[in-house]
């Protein structure tokens, strides 16, 4: 089950860069020829080699190394979170690493119950927990200097991962979660399955979110959930809060939500995060209201329009620069559709985010008077 073969493009609401194939790609209700610029951008996917699957011999497990049996490589990585910037060595098992690919690339399936069995055995496989404890280590470490609550970390752990490369892979089985953070990347079911146990293994409910052509986590929650489920989205791919609307999703789930672990912490959005949920929905009534008004001509008016999101300053200054030649709807709907990016897609803090939105939208609405009397 590889994105580079799935409808991915459908996921959400709008697509930030172009070239990527399976990173969550939006429907942009002609808005492809706009360029929205955040701090952070997405980077094009990444390539790597390709791996046949042979016959699957049932054999999903790999069992724990003894002492002294294995040796460890360090990978550095990096990771933004609530504007900080965090530099992680991270030790993994090269025998996990060599023994799961090996293992792991012999399986194939043609029903969703063994694509079920599959992902779970990948995730859940015993000799993973010591894996998960040395991703977890450093991340511990953080929450505790930081002083984060089970939902801030949730959110760091989330970011963690989506903090991997985007990569493609176009035949071959799934690669294992040790693989996805010793390469430094990998597509969105690899990414789902180490979002998952991650989250698993620091005690959250957590699941698998199965669609005909992507993957994404679902993390349990006590607010409505993801298609009258009892969790969250949560993409694995790109930076986004967990909770993505049914609105931006709009693909139905080709199977029940896949458990994975035993833990029982639900995820409670801050106050701040409350906040940027209303902020945003203020803007998706914004965007609705001119949305039918945008024509195959207005697509031709937004080609080559860029949106500089990385303040809010430079936001209204891009927004009144570019909007010359459009018309008043056409305008206010650039308006309200670069609110979304942003809330969306940025890699802020979750305090700088309000204060980011507010002011943008408290000027929407004095652009909006002005525009409206000319």
């Amino acid at each position: 089950m590889h994105c580079e073969k799935r409808f991915c493009w459908v996921i959400g609401l709008f697509l930030m860069v172009s070239a990527l194939s399976c990173a969550p790609q939006f429907d942009r209700y002609g808005l492809d020829g706009v360029s929205f610029v955040l701090k952070k951008p997405i980077p094009p996917p990444k390539k790597r080699s390709t791996r046949e699957p042979i016959d699957c011999s049932g054999r999903l497990f790999v069992k724990v190394p003894n002492d002294g049996e294995d040796t460890f490589q360090t990978a550095n990585h990096e990771m933004e979170f609530e504007g900080k910037t965090y530099p992680l060595r991270l030790q993994v098992s090269t025998y996990l690493y060599r023994a799961t690919l090996a293992t792991l690339e012999q399986c194939t399936f043609s029903t969703s119950d063994g694509l079920v069995s599959y992902y779970r055995n990948i995730i859940e496989q015993p000799a993973m927990r010591s894996f998960y404890e040395s991703m977890l280590t450093p991340l511990r470490e953080i929450r505790n200097k930081e002083g984060f609550d089970d939902s801030a970390y949730a959110r760091l752990i989330i970011r963690f991962v989506q903090s991997f490369a985007y990569c493609e892979q176009f035949t071959g089985n799934p690669k294992p979660p040790v693989a996805t953070v010793v390469e430094g990347c990998g597509d969105c079911d690899e990414k789902s399955a180490l979002l998952a146990g991650l989250l698993a293994a620091e005690g959250f409910d957590v699941c698998l979110l199965l669609f005909q052509n992507h993957m994404a986590v679902g993390l349990g929650t006590d607010e409505d959930g993801f298609q009258r489920t009892d969790y969250l989205y949560v993409e694995s791919t790109a930076v986004t809060r967990p909770g993505l609307s049914d609105g931006l999703v709009s693909m139905d789930l080709a199977v029940d939500p896949v458990s994975i672990g035993e833990g029982t912490k639900k995820f409670f959005r801050s106050d701040a995060g409350k906040r940027i949920d209303d902020l945003y929905e203020q803007a998706l009534v914004g965007l609705n209201e001119y949305r039918a008004d945008i024509s195959e001509a207005s697509a031709v008016r937004f080609s080559g329009i860029e949106v500089l999101l990385d303040d809010v300053e430079a936001a209204k200054k891009s927004v009144q620069h570019n909007t010359a030649e459009l018309s008043y709807d056409e305008k206010m709907y650039l308006v309200y559709a670069s609110a979304l990016i942003y809330c969306t897609y940025s890699p802020d803090s979750e305090q700088d985010m309000v204060e980011w939105l507010e002011n943008y939208l408290a000027w929407t609405a004095k652009f909006e008077n002005s525009e409206a009397e000319k």
